[in-house]
């Protein structure tokens, strides 16, 4: 541990070289997928929704620690307001221990409390939840259960058996339940699910007839969907429309990557209209026949707080089951906008893999 003799100061042009070098050094993985600079300027320069706000612990002229946050339009009880996201945190190893995070959490909140932002949302890991909640005057308001549905049984039972005869056993027996319990779903004649490039104006609409479903929610507009799926350099997204006598009434959004030898598919974001949530059961079963045909082992989503309407959505009539594993959500308020029963209650809030700074 060197001598405590950083300081902090916000964020300068240029910064992010030396940033993006102590995130992959800290880290030991890229910032970006493809180009670490590109996914930096998209995540910082080319958000449609507001300045960055950044905070950077710094000795003489190196840069050792950051604290940052993005800008994003949530809809509150159908009202916009402009919010914030926590987003990359990271401290030199050599200066860790030394109030670094906390000190740079504290005066990156000063300054959105001067900006009017009202509350910062974020998914701290299960190594910084307890920092976050105890230091940071963050609240955790859920741990958002995970939900899955295994294609590949045998791999998928191995992620908590081991590799070994039981996970053999159990991934048999689960493939003759699953094939017994549960049969692939196909759209009636006047619904037609299509895979698309990008999110048209449509979706505006689409999304202010929903709105008024969810008390807090990000705003899912085409201009928010578009810089989130479209333009993120270096991940390929997939888009499906859901269409009844050609109107569009829902959508839903994928992801594919490997964890621990899994391929796994997030259902990153699903929505449908109003009285057509029985309908999106066939987005999600085309989700879970694009993961088959792709060979993957597992299709996963989170199931956000808003339980009633992800219980009519139908992910467990399509087999998704509750994991052991949780995502921790926790909110930090910057001024007192909105009340304390609306922000911290787990009901009001609406979320998906969409919302994370991840993936």
């Amino acid at each position: 541990m060197r001598k405590r003799d950083w300081k902090l100061r916000n964020y300068q042009e240029g910064d992010e070289h030396q940033v993006i070098k102590l995130y992959e050094k800290v880290w030991k993985q890229p910032m970006g997928m493809s180009d670490s600079l590109k996914y930096w300027r998209w995540m910082y320069e080319k958000n449609p929704f507001g300045d960055k706000n950044i905070v950077l612990g710094v000795v003489d002229n190196e840069i050792v620690g950051q604290y940052t946050v993005i800008p994003v339009t949530m809809t509150l009880n159908d009202k916009k307001l402009t919010a914030s996201l926590a987003a990359h945190l990271v401290v030199h190893p050599d200066y860790q221990g030394q109030r670094m995070f906390p000190q740079m959490v504290e005066h990156l909140h000063e300054n959105l409390e001067k900006k009017s932002i009202p509350f910062t949302y974020g998914f701290p890991n299960e190594n910084s939840i307890e920092t976050f909640k105890k230091y940071l005057d963050w609240k955790e308001v859920l741990s958002i259960p995970l939900m899955a549905r295994p294609i590949n049984f045998e791999k998928s039972a191995s992620m908590f058996f081991g590799k070994g005869i039981k996970s053999k056993i159990v991934g048999s027996l689960g493939k003759k339940y699953y094939s017994l319990k549960y049969t692939p779903l196909n759209p009636p004649p006047d619904m037609e699910i299509t895979k698309i490039d990008k999110f048209t104006k449509e979706f505006d609409e689409l999304w202010n007839e929903l709105k008024e479903n969810f008390n807090i929610a990000l705003t899912r507009n085409s201009e928010y969907l578009n810089w989130r799926f479209v333009k993120k350099p270096g991940y390929d997204y997939e888009i499906f429309s859901l269409r009844k006598n050609s109107e569009l009434i829902g959508y839903a959004v994928t992801y594919n990557y490997n964890y621990k030898d899994l391929e796994i598919m997030l259902i990153m974001d699903l929505l449908v209209t109003n009285h057509s949530e029985k309908y999106a059961k066939y987005l999600i079963s085309h989700c879970v026949k694009e993961a088959k045909s792709k060979n993957l082992d597992s299709v996963c989503s989170i199931a956000c707080g808003l339980k009633e309407y992800y219980k009519k959505t139908g992910f467990r009539e399509i087999g998704f089951e509750q994991l052991p594993t949780k995502k921790h959500f926790g909110v930090k308020k910057n001024t007192d906008t909105v009340k304390d029963h609306i922000l911290f209650e787990p009901s009001n809030w609406y979320i998906s893999w969409a919302d994370t700074p991840g993936y």
